[in-house]
C-alpha cells in the first residue's frame, strides 16, 4: 500500500516506460503470500522480512533522494507551462578555478549580453542541456566558451563573433526551441547551433533526477551504461522522437525563416565505443531529420 501511495503521489504523467514500483509492488505482494504457505518456519520468516523490507527500505532511499534532486538553489520553477523550470536569475555560482558566475536577467548561465545586438558583432546561439553547464567543468573550459575563442581567432578584422549559451540541465528539445523562442531570441542570433544529445527525446520533467517516479532507480542507471546505445535507439523509435524532435525542428524551420538565421545541429557523441552500430545508426537519423528541413547537420562522432 505505501509503495502505491507513493507511485501516484510522484507519478510523472509523461514517463514513457513502465512504472518501475507498480511492477515491485505486486512482486513483494506475490512473494508474501508464496511464503505464508512454506513450511519452513525460518525461510518464511526471512521471506515475509524481505517482502516488507525491501520496499520500505527503497521508499525510505527515494524519499531521502527526492528532497536532494528537487532542492537545487540555481534552478526555480518556470510559469510557462513547457519549459516548467530555468536557471534562478542573479543567482550566484561560485564554480572552481576561483571562477563566480552570476546567472543573468534572462536566466542564462552566461555572462552578460548587450541587447539589441551591436553593429559589426555574429551571434551564435547554443541550445542544449547539461552539455554545456556540466558543473564539474569550470565554465570558461566549456564548449561554448572556447568555441567564441576559437571563432575570434578566425573573425575578420573589425568583426565581433559572441557565442550565447542558452542552455538549460535536462531539458529535451522542445523546451531547448522554446527558450530559443522566449529568451534566445532576443541576442538577435545568426546561427543556432543544437548540441543534441542522444537522450533528448526524453520527456520527462528533467528538473527531476529521477526514472519515472524512482529517483532510486535513476542512480542505478550507471550499471547499464554498455546497454545505452539500445536504449537510446528505443527512444529514438517510438513516438517520442517525432513529438519531440521531429516536431521540434519543423518549428525551428519556422523561427530561423521568421528571424533569418541559420541552423546547424550537431549530434555530440556519447561515452560508448565510438563506433557502436547502435549509437551510429541514431547520430544517422537525427542528421538526416534535420537536412529534411533545411539544416546543416554533421556526425560529431567521426571527429573522435
Amino acid at each position: 500500500v505505501l509503495v502505491e501511495v507513493w507511485a501516484i503521489h510522484a507519478a510523472d504523467t509523461d514517463f514513457m516506460m513502465p512504472d518501475p514500483f507498480h511492477w515491485l509492488a505486486a512482486g513483494v505482494t506475490i512473494l508474501f503470500v508464496v511464503a505464508w504457505f512454506l513450511k519452513w518456519p525460518q525461510v518464511r520468516r526471512g521471506m515475509m522480512a524481505f517482502c516488507i523490507g525491501l520496499p520500505l527500505s527503497i521508499l525510505v532511499v527515494g524519499w531521502r533522494l527526492s528532497a536532494a534532486s528537487v532542492d537545487e538553489p540555481r534552478i526555480v520553477k518556470s510559469t510557462d507551462p513547457i519549459l516548467r523550470y530555468t536557471y534562478r536569475p542573479g543567482f550566484p555560482i561560485h564554480e572552481s578555478e576561483g571562477e563566480r558566475i552570476v546567472v543573468t536577467n534572462d536566466g542564462l548561465w552566461d555572462v552578460p549580453r548587450v541587447q539589441p545586438k551591436p553593429a559589426g558583432v555574429t551571434r551564435v546561439v547554443v541550445l542544449g542541456d547539461s552539455v554545456p553547464n556540466d558543473p564539474s567543468i569550470p565554465f570558461r573550459r566549456r564548449f561554448p566558451r572556447q568555441l567564441e575563442a576559437l571563432l575570434a581567432e578566425r573573425a575578420q578584422s573589425g568583426q565581433t563573433i559572441e557565442v550565447v549559451n542558452v542552455s538549460c540541465e535536462g531539458y529535451n528539445t522542445v523546451q531547448e526551441v522554446r527558450l530559443l523562442e522566449t529568451v534566445g531570441l532576443r541576442y538577435e542570433p545568426d546561427v543556432v547551433v543544437i548540441a543534441y544529445v542522444l537522450n533528448d527525446p526524453f520527456l520527462q520533467n528533467g528538473g527531476y533526477r529521477r526514472i519515472g517516479n524512482s529517483y532510486f532507480a535513476f542512480h542505478l542507471t550507471t550499471l547499464f551504461e554498455r546497454r545505452s546505445c539500445a536504449l537510446f535507439g528505443e527512444m529514438h523509435s517510438n513516438y517520442a522522437f517525432d513529438l519531440v524532435v521531429r516536431e521540434s525542428f519543423a518549428h525551428l524551420r519556422l523561427l530561423a525563416d521568421a528571424h533569418h538565421f541559420k541552423v546547424l545541429v550537431a549530434p555530440l557523441p556519447v561515452l560508448e565505443p565510438f563506433d557502436d552500430p547502435g549509437c551510429l545508426a541514431v547520430y544517422d537519423k537525427v542528421v538526416s531529420v534535420a537536412k529534411e528541413h533545411g539544416f546543416s547537420a554533421g556526425r560529431v562522432v567521426d571527429a573522435f
